[in-house]
């Protein structure tokens, strides 16, 4: 295990504040939510449930900064982002213990998903200098140009499962444009993006970016329907960000929406298929299978099916479960009760209905949150466990006699966030990559690696594009003016 370097004044210090302009406040309202540790199960902090007068103050206060903040250059409010990045560099290891303590992650998955932060702040800010509008050629006396224009107020609702870097891309993505940010961290796992916030971006001048800790109906429901809210940036579920569009649509406002996912992975015979299974296998049970782009349905040609799922087994078997603070550790606990219950239901459901357990198929009988990884065979399309998003480590795996089935197949849910195939042939590589109904296709390749590259979910996945130049461009809009020399009589 490793030493604590978080001492506990530091814990009760951001779990009972709001950090608004820039500043650390004695969180307002009287209800809290209690946050245990997934690999203990004992108590790690109360946290603010929120109300309707932080989320005010924090609005007022970037509602008053915004102008100035937008009439910056754009190399002043990157250098800012730059001294961020640095600062995030040097605070990594305490940032990356209270991930671990309050998410769950290994400390692999911890180290990686904060040592991704520096340089997608960095990268933010070479994007925020290339984008830029158009001129169209009119007469020699007029011009017609558009540029891109800050759209004001953003609210960023983050996630649990990748609480920091998702939090900081949001927030850099909307300072960078010029927007002025207040941003809500999960009320699962809230403080080590707030230590990162609190630690590395308090040189930002006051009201620009504020960081407040709530549930949904408290904090984020008075944020998103506020009159002076002019984007939404939501990562959560699909049920959330059905509220949050209707709540953004009725006021016409622009909302940017990453939503669950039901991701595929095809397995064609022209693969070996027990290397396919040491790949396939970490995009299933990576922070235990809680990823909106984990592999969540295996659909794997008849005439490898057998060895892939014997080697399947066989890695899945042989992975070391246990506290995410302990080095040895592969993977992790699921974050709470409630996570779990899910996953539980859905390995009881397919089960009652014929499936099989290779391997797991049980909560592990040990202090926490922890599931075992799971192998399923004989499952079918009509099963929870293939429909629904189940966040957790299990592997479902379906034999398919060709590739149009396991194409048909991979499309024939109502999620559309990402999908993958490990093939040898060209053809059937374009195929997938034309007929797959996902923001996402990726051909013999593991997770991540878009973070640079746009993708925009289909079906209920979502709405909008994330990442890459193409947010920056969802979180302004485009002004044109048309500009003659001088007024003259028409």
């Amino acid at each position: 295990m490793t030493t604590l370097t978080i001492d506990d004044e530091t814990i009760r210090h951001l779990a009972s504040t709001q950090w608004i302009a820039g500043r650390a406040i004695a969180a307002r309202g009287d209800e809290w939510i209690r946050l245990l540790d997934p690999a203990s199960g004992k108590l790690l902090a109360d946290v603010p449930r929120g109300c309707p007068d932080d989320a005010e103050y924090a609005i007022a206060a970037a509602r008053r900064a915004q102008g100035d903040w937008a009439r910056r250059a754009v190399a002043q409010r990157g250098a800012m982002l730059r001294q961020a990045a640095h600062r995030l560099r040097e605070i990594q290891e305490p940032v990356v213990e209270l991930l671990v303590r309050n998410n769950g992650k290994t400390l692999a998955e911890a180290r990686a998903e904060v040592a991704m932060c520096p340089p997608l702040i960095e990268s933010l800010v070479e994007l925020g200098h290339q984008l830029g509008g158009r001129c169209v050629q009119t007469s020699v006396d007029e011009l017609l140009f558009q540029y891109r224009n800050p759209r004001g107020v953003a609210v960023c609702l983050s996630t649990w499962n990748a609480p920091v870097v998702a939090a900081i891309e949001m927030a850099a993505a909307c300072l960078i444009v010029g927007n002025t940010c207040v941003l809500k961290t999960s009320e699962r796992a809230p403080l080590a993006p707030r230590l990162a916030f609190e630690r590395c971006f308090d040189h930002l001048p006051e009201g620009v970016l504020s960081v407040l800790c709530g549930d949904g109906p408290n904090m984020g429901s008075p944020l998103v329907s506020h009159s002076e809210t002019d984007v939404v940036c939501f990562i959560g579920s699909v049920g959330v960000g059905r509220r949050i569009a209707e709540s953004a649509g009725r006021r016409v406002r622009k909302a940017i929406l990453e939503l669950g996912g039901k991701d595929a992975f095809i397995i064609d015979e022209t693969v070996d298929p027990r290397v396919a299974a040491r790949f396939v296998a970490p995009t299933c049970f990576a922070l235990s299978g809680q990823i909106c782009s984990s592999t969540e349905r295996i659909y794997v040609m008849r005439q490898v099916y057998e060895p892939f799922v014997e080697e399947m087994a066989a890695v899945t078997s042989g992975l070391r479960v246990g506290p995410g603070l302990d080095p040895t550790s592969q993977m992790g606990p699921l974050i709470d009760e409630s996570i779990l219950t899910n996953v539980e239901n859905h390995v009881s459901a397919a089960t009652a209905a014929g499936a099989r357990t290779l391997v797991g198929g049980r909560r592990l009988d040990r202090p926490g949150c922890f599931y075992a990884p799971t192998v399923l065979t004989g499952v079918d399309d009509g099963m929870l466990v293939m429909q629904e998003e189940t966040f957790g480590p299990i592997a479902p795996i379906l034999a398919v006699d060709t590739f149009d089935e396991a194409i048909a197949r991979a499309n024939g849910t109502s999620f559309g966030l990402c999908a993958n195939v490990c093939t040898q042939t060209g053809p059937r590589a374009i195929q997938a990559i034309h007929e797959l109904e996902a923001g996402v296709v990726r051909i013999n390749a593991g997770r991540g690696g878009i973070m640079h590259c746009s993708q925009e979910p289909t079906k209920n996945s979502g709405i909008g594009s994330g990442h890459g130049i193409e947010f920056l461009e969802e979180l302004t809009y485009r002004k044109s003016v048309r500009w003659r020399g001088k007024l003259a009589e028409s």
